[in-house]
């Protein structure tokens, strides 16, 4: 994802990765849709209720705007998009191309309060932290999966250590039968 002057750039594999996490309960328009805002930052960010992704690049000196972009809007951008294609989203529109795909979203429904739910005492990126191989992650959907009737769950325990082995119990109801390790990627 990059900024121009007057809109975000963003692939169809980035599309992909939003959709994962906007609501697909059309009832809830506030998360039934992407935030997209140009404000020294280009921000993406979606939520299902339970899950938030956000990807933020700099871009200083650009323009300023925010809107919301509907899910039924990505996911037509998103299928029409080739694999190298780039989707230019500005307010009330999506272009790939000379293909515009106009959305409109209701101006009184507003996004989540997104940036209460991310921890601010992080380290600074590069600074601590651990490094999963994201691919490894999925053994936890798989073993969730598993989980009998019940809404699968997983406790998450990191070492002190960058190079610490992250450890993931899985289960349900405060029952975790389950436990992946999850060795750290060496930088």
């Amino acid at each position: 994802m990059y900024a121009t002057d007057e809109s975000i750039e963003i692939t169809k594999a980035e599309i992909k990765a939003l959709l994962e996490h906007v609501s697909k309960d059309t009832t809830r328009p506030h998360i039934n849709s992407a935030l997209f805002k140009l404000n020294g930052k280009a921000t993406a960010v979606a939520t299902d209720g339970h899950r938030l992704a956000r990807c933020e690049v700099d871009a200083a000196g650009q323009s300023a705007w925010e809107c919301l972009v509907p899910r039924d809007a990505l996911e037509r951008v998103a299928k029409a998009a080739g694999a190298k294609d780039t989707v230019s989203v500005r307010p009330g529109k999506l272009t790939i191309g000379d293909v515009a795909v106009p959305f409109t979203s209701d101006p009184d429904v507003k996004f989540p309060p997104y940036e209460q739910v991310i921890p601010s005492e992080r380290p600074e990126k590069g600074h601590g932290g651990v490094a999963l191989n994201t691919a490894y992650l999925a053994s936890l959907n798989v073993i969730g999966k598993a989980i009998d009737g019940r809404t699968p769950s997983a406790r998450v325990f990191a070492g002190d250590g960058d190079l610490d082995p992250v450890v993931f119990e899985v289960g349900a109801s405060g029952d975790y039968p389950w436990t992946v390790v999850v060795m750290p990627m060496r930088q």
